[in-house]
C-alpha cells in the first residue's frame, strides 16, 4: 500500500519555516527508507512546533515501518487533533487500525478520508481491499467500479476489482481485469495475487504457490498471500510447511475466520477431528456466511458420529460439494480462503 507522506509546505498553518523545513527533510528521508534520519528531523520539527501535523503524521509512518502500531496510532491521532481534515493521516490511521485487527474502526477512518476528499484514490483503494478481505465484496466492487471509471489506467484498482470479481463468482471477468492491470504494470501487487489465485483454481498449485511466495513480504497483500500458501500446502500434502506458516498466522490474526478455516483443513488432514472441528466452529462463529466452515463441521461431526451436529451444520450449506476430496472444494474454491 502506498502510504501518504505529508509535506509540511502544504497547509502548515502557523508552523515556523524551520519546522516546515525539518518536516520536509524528514518526509524525504522517510521516502528514501532512512528511518533514523527521518525520525531525527521529525523530532526536531516537533521541538520547534509541537503541534505540526505533518511531522506527527510522518513520525507515525516511521513508527509503522518499525512495527510499532501503538506508537504509529498515537502520532497519527496527534496529527488529526492538529488538523481534522488531514486526508493522508486518516488514510494512514486506517492502515494502522487494520493491521491491529480493528477493522470496523479502520473502515471508518477510510470513509472519513473519503468524506473530506472523495476523489482521493488511496483511501478508496485501502477501503476496497479491506472490504474484499473481510467478505463485504459487493460493497468493495461498487467502490472499485467507481474508482476504475475515474482512473481506468490504475493497475492497483484493476487488480482489486479482479479480486472482487473472483470473490463474487466471476472468474472470467477477474481474468480480464488481471490482464488489463498487468499490461499497465507487470508488478501490480493485487493483480499478481489474483493471477496466482486463478492459477490455483485451474489446479496449477505449484506455480501458484511460487507466485504467492514472491508476494509474501508485501505489506499490503502479504497476509493474504501467506494464508493461501498455507492452504495450498495442505492440498499438496506438505502438512509440516502448512503448520509452520499457519502458526504465525494464528498468532497474528486469531480472529480471522479464513485463518481458522485453513487450520481446520490442516488438522482434518492430520487426523485430529476434534481439533479441526474446534477451528471450523470458530471460523463460522466469526463469519456465519462461511459455508466451507459449515461443510467441514458437518464432515467432522459425521466422523465423530455426532449426527445431530452434522445435520445442523448441513442446514447452513446451500449446495453440497461435488468435487473430489482435496480438490476445488477445499482451498481453491469460492467459499474457501484461497480467494
Amino acid at each position: 500500500a502506498a502510504l501518504g507522506l505529508a509535506l509540511a509546505g502544504c497547509g502548515a498553518g502557523a508552523s515556523s519555516s524551520l519546522a516546515r523545513s525539518l518536516s520536509d527533510e524528514g518526509a524525504q528521508a522517510l521516502a528514501a527508507g532512512r528511518l533514523e534520519d527521518a525520525e531525527a528531523s521529525l523530532r526536531l520539527a516537533l521541538e520547534v512546533d509541537p503541534s505540526a501535523p505533518e511531522a506527527h503524521a510522518n513520525l507515525g509512518l516511521v513508527r509503522l515501518a518499525r512495527g510499532d502500531l501503538g506508537g504509529a496510532e498515537a502520532e497519527l491521532r496527534a496529527a488529526l487533533r492538529a488538523r481534522e481534515d488531514f486526508v493522508e493521516a486518516w488514510s494512514d490511521l486506517g492502515i494502522v487500525l487494520e493491521r491491529r485487527g480493528e477493522e470496523a474502526d479502520a473502515s471508518r477512518a477510510y470513509l472519513r478520508a473519503l468524506s473530506i476528499d472523495p476523489l482521493r484514490p488511496e483511501p478508496r483503494v485501502q477501503l476496497a481491499r479491506l472490504l474484499v478481505r473481510t467478505g463485504r465484496v459487493v460493497e468493495a466492487r461498487a467502490h472499485l467500479l467507481r474508482l476504475v471509471a475515474a482512473r481506468p489506467d490504475d493497475p492497483e484498482a484493476l487488480g482489486l476489482l479482479a479480486w472482487a470479481e473472483l470473490r463474487t463468482g466471476r472468474p472470467i471477468a477477474a481474468g480480464e481485469r488481471v490482464r488489463q492491470a498487468l499490461e499497465l504494470d507487470p508488478e501490480a501487487t493485487s493483480a499478481r495475487f489474483v493471477h496466482a489465485l486463478l492459477r490455483a483454481r485451474r489446479g496449477e498449485l505449484e506455480p501458484a504457490r511460487e507466485a504467492l511466495l514472491e508476494l509474501e513480504p508485501d505489506p499490503a497483500i502479504g497476509h493474504e498471500a501467506r494464508l493461501r500458501i498455507a492452504a495450498i500446502d495442505v492440498l499438496l500434502g506438505d502438512l509440516a510447511a502448512a503448520r509452520a506458516r499457519l502458526s504465525g498466522l494464528l498468532d497474528d490474526d486469531p480472529f480471522d475466520p479464513a485463518v481458522r478455516l485453513v487450520a481446520a483443513a490442516l488438522l482434518r488432514e492430520e487426523g485430529d477431528a476434534r481439533g479441526a472441528l474446534a477451528h471450523a466452529r470458530e471460523a463460522r462463529e466469526l463469519d456465519p456466511s462461511l459455508e466451507e466452515a459449515w461443510r467441514i463441521e458437518a464432515e467432522l461431526c459425521d466422523r465423530i458420529e455426532d449426527r445431530a451436529c452434522a445435520a445442523s451444520a448441513r442446514a447452513h450449506v446451500r449446495i453440497a460439494p461435488t468435487g473430489a476430496r482435496g480438490g476445488e472444494d477445499d482451498a481453491p474454491s469460492e467459499s474457501a480462503p484461497s480467494e
